[in-house]
């Protein structure tokens, strides 16, 4: 198998220190617990560190959402709706029905 030789001379610019330490800490812990479980706890462990925390909405027009709703009317037509909801009072600012060629 040829290697290129760059491979042997690599040197990562990323510091896994913290990362090792975790894996010898879950390792040392639970000593019957294989590869794939240590990856599963330490995959726990980084995403509950990593989630993003929302910024509270605080007024009105800070933040809207849109959604796409589908109904069916009593005559089998189907209609479909844009609806953009204001987070902070949770009122619907807007419906816009959209036609039947932009849903193709």
């Amino acid at each position: 198998m040829m290697q290129s030789r760059t491979v042997y001379h690599y040197r990562s610019c990323r510091d896994d220190r913290a990362l090792t330490q975790r894996i010898r800490e879950i390792a040392e812990t639970r000593i019957r617990s294989g590869v794939q479980r240590i990856h599963i706890l330490l995959r726990r462990h980084v995403t509950a560190r990593h989630r993003r925390i929302r910024p509270a909405v605080t007024a009105v027009d800070q933040c809207w959402s849109m959604d796409f709703v589908a109904d069916n009317l009593f005559n089998g037509r189907r209609i479909r709706a844009l609806t953009v909801v204001d987070n902070f009072i949770r009122e619907c600012v807007t419906i816009e029905e959209v036609s039947k060629s932009a849903w193709n």
